[in-house]
């Protein structure tokens, strides 16, 4: 019985400590949502310091913008991480965008990210594509973004 105990204790202890590694992010871009009348936003899943996986959401009723959607799941790298705090990224992104029709593109983004103690986000970042549906089209992203990790 003290060796069942013992390990879930042990097993308890390694979720608890897993669990509290483990950060998820959520950010509102604010300049498409002023300049663009866009909704904007990103969710974003730390694996480890260095490393995150995210996607970002864009719905936009602009008739004059070259998108009014797009899905853009994204791998980051940081670098110059200081305790967590701020953190310059590359960014490599898919994006599945529509205007009159369905296409994807892929591109690159660069950017940083500031993180409070009580994790408020303060991210800018851009970034730059191209359609591999469409060999003319040109995609980018980026702007000021703020959210909550947690």
């Amino acid at each position: 019985m003290k060796k069942i105990t013992l390990l879930l204790l042990l097993f308890a202890t390694v979720v608890t400590t897993a669990q509290e590694e483990t950060k998820y992010e959520i950010r509102l871009n604010t300049t498409n949502l002023i300049l663009m009348k866009a909704f904007d936003v990103s969710y974003e899943y730390f694996i480890n310091i260095e490393s995150t996986v995210g996607a970002d959401l864009f719905i936009s009723s602009d008739e004059d913008f070259y998108k009014n959607f797009s899905l853009t799941p994204y791998y980051r790298h940081y670098f110059s991480i200081n305790a967590g705090q701020k953190m310059f990224f590359i960014e490599g992104f898919g994006m599945i965008y529509k205007d009159n029709e369905t296409k994807f593109a892929l591109g690159v983004s660069t950017g940083h990210k500031y993180v409070s103690n009580s994790g408020f986000v303060v991210q800018t970042h851009f970034g730059i594509g191209r359609s591999i549906s469409s060999s003319d089209d040109f995609v980018a992203r980026g702007g000021l973004s703020f959210g909550y990790q947690f």
